[in-house]
């Protein structure tokens, strides 16, 4: 993986990390954005062969905390297969043929050959179907469409009136929100804290995570929180050989 996968996009400017787990990782110029892209072994409905998925994701410097000393499999919730991004960005015209290609890559045991081709695929199916889309990935405001759209990790359930910033997971990405002073969402809780038709606790939701905004107390906290996630985990990048 780390010769075929790391010399193809070298010049995409992937590198492995210093770890103990194979992450190729690209540092979006700035330094507040990352790219991964990383492997895993995996199960194969057929005896005679050996199974990997590729995986394929984003984090910011903004989030809880980067963590690639765990492997890859361990953060199945933000880096996701090849065909979860050729699924979710070709709906509805998914082809179940294309699909079932792409997760997960599998090739016969002992068998150099043949392993070796099936990672020229996947690197080549990783290159048309997840590239564009993780490239795109390169400013906050569309590292929330990314997230939003693949990953599945940037919400606001963590926004809560005692300020407790570590109730999130260490890969969600919601604070986000405040870093941008996202207008669109603003809007929605607005026009949910103002909607009577609405049950009671759904406006007071909407009240709470307006308060982020609103309140000049509660926001000033949370970009004090968000430059203390920056801080940390620039070095952790620093420690991964990649600033």
């Amino acid at each position: 993986f780390v010769k075929v996968f790391g010399e193809a996009l070298e010049p995409l400017g992937f590198k492995k990390i210093k770890g103990r787990y194979p992450y190729l990782v690209r540092v979006v110029p700035g330094g507040e954005i990352i790219h991964i892209i990383a492997i895993r072994s995996t199960a194969s409905l057929d005896l005679r062969k050996k199974a990997f998925d590729i995986l394929i994701g984003a984090a910011t410097v903004y989030r809880r905390i980067i963590n690639l000393d765990v492997a890859p499999t361990e953060n199945i919730n933000w880096i996701k297969p090849v065909d979860d991004y050729y699924i979710r960005s070709h709906r509805p015209n998914v082809e179940m043929k294309i699909a079932e290609q792409l997760h997960p890559f599998q090739y016969f045991k002992e068998n150099q050959e043949d392993m070796l081709r099936e990672l020229n695929f996947s690197l080549d199916m990783t290159q048309k179907y997840v590239l564009p889309i993780l490239d795109k990935a390169n400013t906050i405001d569309e590292c929330i469409n990314f997230f939003d759209n693949y990953a599945g990790s940037i919400c606001t359930n963590h926004y809560n009136a005692e300020y407790n910033f570590e109730l999130c997971p260490e890969y969600e990405e919601g604070m986000l929100y405040i870093k941008t002073d996202d207008q669109e969402l603003k809007a929605i809780l607005k026009r949910n804290m103002e909607n009577e038709k609405l049950e009671k606790r759904v406006r007071e939701r909407a009240a709470i995570v307006y308060s982020y905004f609103a309140d000049p107390k509660i926001n000033k906290l949370a970009l004090e929180e968000l430059e203390k996630r920056k801080a940390i985990n620039t070095e952790i990048l620093k420690s991964y050989g990649l600033l």
